[in-house]
């Protein structure tokens, strides 16, 4: 299936688009080269994003159905969700993203939560960061306050990333973590967080169950058959589709993309 619609007339839309596509950017009588998307990719060998300056658009990786570098747009949906199992690649997405918004976006605050212990918490420049669960309650209940006072200046923007926050799903850091993830776009947040598969399925009400409705993230290393809930969607049954560490499926609303996560430089 090419494209969101599965329509004959949608599919027919979409490749016609697809070729013409194609014609623009290859030189008569040649053909591009079909390329393997590789499981090892660094940020400095992607094309750079397409924004204005100082916009939180930012580079992900490589897409394996375009070939194309992935972008990620914080300004259009300033919420993303990491799920995936076990060392899939959540915390290093977090990182490629950081990397990219803290070099686009211009006196970026960055704040962490870090319940478990995160390779982020050793990376330098945080505003505040918090490693445990009673430090990321604290912090979380200090974010929610910032949420409140910012939100009649919502064109100051500051970050917030949480790891493991399925660590945090429940328990003194829940409420405050929902008036972040519910009205921080208010008040110029942009919420990054990673989340296990499995927690998120079982998250009904609740701060994880608002990160899945934005229909914003990444699903490394999915189950096809059940993942696609999360987002209220199908995912594509392709079998010939592997799920090395840090490859997983796009959403962007209803939009899938196969994408290859890159490592920052």
């Amino acid at each position: 299936m090419l494209g969101s619609d599965p329509s004959g007339a949608g599919q027919a839309e979409a490749i016609a688009a697809r070729a013409a596509q194609l014609r623009e950017t290859n030189p008569a009588g040649t053909a591009p080269a079909v390329s393997v998307l590789g499981e090892q990719l660094e940020l400095s060998t992607l094309d750079s994003v397409a924004g204005p300056p100082g916009a939180a658009v930012v580079a992900l990786g490589r897409s394996g159905i375009s070939d194309a570098t992935v972008q990620v747009d914080l300004d259009d949906t300033p919420v993303f969700g990491v799920f995936g199992p076990d060392r899939s690649g959540r915390t290093t997405t977090l990182t490629t993203l950081v990397s990219g918004l803290v070099t686009s976006v211009p006196d970026l605050e960055t704040y962490l939560l870090a319940p478990r212990r995160s390779a982020l918490t050793g990376r330098s420049g945080w505003t505040s960061a918090a490693a445990g669960p009673d430090a990321c309650a604290a912090l979380a209940a200090e974010l929610a306050d910032l949420v409140r006072e910012r939100v009649a200046t919502p064109d100051r923007r500051w970050l917030v990333v949480i790891d493991d926050g399925d660590e945090l799903g429940d328990g003194p850091a829940a409420t405050a973590l929902a008036t972040l993830v519910r009205r921080g776009r208010d008040a110029g947040a942009i919420v990054l967080c990673a989340v296990q598969t499995h927690v998120a399925h079982r998250s009904f009400g609740g701060w994880i169950t608002d990160l899945r409705k934005a229909k914003h993230g990444l699903l490394l290393r999915p189950e096809i058959e059940v993942d696609g809930d999360l987002f209220a969607l199908r995912l594509p049954q392709k079998a010939s589709r592997r799920f090395p560490v840090g490859r997983g499926y796009l959403i962007t609303r209803s939009d899938v993309d196969y994408v290859q996560v890159a490592l920052p430089s």
